[in-house]
């Protein structure tokens, strides 16, 4: 598989640990990578700098990921962004609540370096369709 290059990756997560843990994972990936601490500060650098992938938590203060979701799926300089949940909650029905609001992938915590770079490259297919 070759290794997919973006101009921006924004990684959306309130764990500290998690978004550099992140941001370290995927530099090889991005020529720059922003972060935000809930989905509010992240709608806000999306719109200002149009990322080329989004991957967020689902559960965050001010604005979940599922909201932030909502809002880049209705935006239409944002809605083809491919977009990545990440979560803990990973029941069938949260599963399909991601996916119908609009979530290309959507990835259970704790995953692995390998999974999370075959969902990027399939959010990426998807959102090329």
């Amino acid at each position: 598989m070759s290794v997919l290059k973006f101009k921006l990756i924004l990684i959306v997560d309130d764990e500290e640990l998690i978004l550099n843990m992140l941001s370290e994972v995927l530099a090889e990936m991005s020529e720059r990578i922003v972060t935000a601490r809930n989905g509010q500060q992240a709608l806000e650098t999306a719109r200002s700098e149009k990322p080329d992938l989004i991957i967020s938590d689902i559960m965050m203060p001010e604005k979940t990921g599922l909201e932030l979701l909502q809002d880049v799926r209705n935006d239409e300089k944002l809605v083809d962004v491919p977009f990545i949940l990440l979560t803990v909650k990973d029941s069938t029905r949260d599963l399909l609540n991601g996916y119908s609001k609009g979530a290309d992938y959507y990835l259970p915590k704790p995953f692995d370096y390998k999974n999370l770079c075959d969902a990027i490259q399939r959010a990426v297919v998807v959102r090329k369709k």
